[in-house]
């Protein structure tokens, strides 16, 4: 997903998950040899919400951050 010049990879780790993501994150986003991006962000299971979200840049800093900006992704609607 592209916002704000920054790209990531979302993945819902309730079906897939990502038992290294740091090291997952540098090899995804690799310009070269991966797809290519700012890092990963992981949507897991939460207890306190819908689900969760870790995020994970590809510089290898986890991001703590409640802002909003990761929210703004595409949702799929059951019908």
């Amino acid at each position: 997903m592209h916002g704000a010049g920054n790209d990531y990879i979302y993945v819902n780790t309730l079906r897939f998950p990502i038992h290294n993501p740091g090291k997952t994150a540098i090899e995804w986003s690799a310009c070269h040899t991966g797809i290519g991006s700012d890092g990963l962000v992981l949507i897991g299971h939460s207890d306190k919400a819908d689900f969760s979200m870790r995020i994970f840049n590809a510089d290898r800093i986890i991001i703590r951050s409640k802002h909003g900006s990761f929210l703004k992704m595409p949702t799929v609607r059951k019908q």
